[in-house]
């Protein structure tokens, strides 16, 4: 039962930080120290020296693209709390999967309304829908 409610809340949660940031383009440290607590009851972190690593890899990568300080968090999150799912080949496969989904999206929307392709693109589905498929095993 346990378990069914920290996957419940772990979805819920997750769809709202996406639907907020999809709207704002925002993710809200508010909203993740909530989104810890259920992923903090059944940890899956890595040796301290691996998540350092990821950590500062994800950093590095976020400053030379430009992806937004609430994204990196929200990675980070993961990391600490869900280290080993996040770490996987498939949740990066699924992660690259999504990203292009979005870049396609965004692309194909900026054309039908004759824009130009700028500002800031919505990342936390992107980075939380692999996590959650491969969380609740889809």
């Amino acid at each position: 039962m346990a378990r069914t409610l920290i996957a419940l809340s772990i979805l819920i949660l997750s769809l709202a930080i996406s639907l907020i940031d999809i709207r704002e383009h925002r993710i809200y440290n508010s909203h993740l120290l909530i989104f810890a607590l259920p992923l903090l009851f059944q940890m899956r972190s890595l040796p301290l020296l691996q998540t350092l690593l990821v950590a500062l890899s994800a950093l590095a990568l976020s400053i030379s693209l430009g992806i937004g300080g609430g994204d990196f968090k929200l990675f980070s999150l993961l990391l600490l709390a869900q280290g080993q799912l996040v770490i996987s080949r498939e949740y990066f496969q699924l992660l690259a999967l999504c990203i292009g989904a979005s870049l396609l999206i965004a692309t194909m929307l900026a054309l039908k309304m004759k824009q130009r392709l700028g500002g800031s693109i919505p990342l936390a589905p992107s980075i939380l829908a692999p996590f959650v498929a491969i969380y609740l095993d889809i």
